[in-house]
């Protein structure tokens, strides 16, 4: 069946992000192990609430002090929160905007409000209109509470958007996010630095 929809995850997909920044950030601070705190592949408990919006912002930044044993101020923890959040590359925001002429684009990320306020910032800076004007909605972890690789989260993005999942494909850099994606009918794509979205959809689109 010919796809009509495409669903792109944020980080590694249509943003540049590079975890150990912020890894690096907080190391400097005190913490020798952070990654094993938060990473690509891992993160805490704690983190994973905030990412649903479970907890508040001072409580994540609280949990952030108690991590480091150190009474650092809010501005210090997201100044190094947000230090993995990059670049929004010209080529590949242009080439979304393309494919709203065919296809109905939607976004669906893992996140949370800290970084939320400043990749919309960095968007606005950058081409002076909201980053959300790309899709037709966008599917954020922590408006919904629920995150993936939850197989409950495409299950809300497929019913709340009113999606075929077989007209339906998802791009993700995180390979854990795909199978769950592919449980409930979606086609996926594994997006890297090799693999970018306009080497990838090409390919599988014409």
């Amino acid at each position: 069946m010919a796809i009509k929809n495409i669903v792109f995850d944020l980080g590694g997909v249509v943003l540049d992000i590079d975890f150990n920044l912020t890894v690096e950030g907080f190391r400097k601070m005190g913490h020798p192990q952070f990654d094993q705190v938060f990473s690509k592949a891992i993160q805490n408990p704690e983190i994973q609430l905030f990412e649903k919006g479970l907890i508040p912002e001072s409580d994540f930044r609280n949990f952030i002090r108690k991590e480091l044993e150190s009474d650092i101020s809010d501005a210090e923890i997201d100044q190094a929160w947000n230090a993995l959040l990059l670049h929004f590359d010209a080529e590949r925001i242009a080439y979304i905007k393309a494919l709203q002429n065919d296809y109905n684009i939607y976004l669906l990320s893992n996140t949370n409000s800290i970084h939320q306020k400043q990749f919309y910032q960095n968007f606005q800076n950058l081409f002076n209109h909201h980053m959300d004007d790309l899709f037709i909605q966008a599917f954020y972890s922590h408006e919904m509470n629920q995150r993936k690789p939850d197989i409950e989260i495409y299950e809300t993005v497929l019913q709340t958007a009113n999606l075929n999942p077989e007209e339906t494909l998802f791009l993700d850099d995180s390979p854990q996010n795909l199978p769950p994606a592919n449980q409930v009918g979606i086609q996926t794509i594994h997006i890297t630095k090799e693999n970018p979205i306009t080497v990838a959809l090409p390919s599988i689109l014409t």
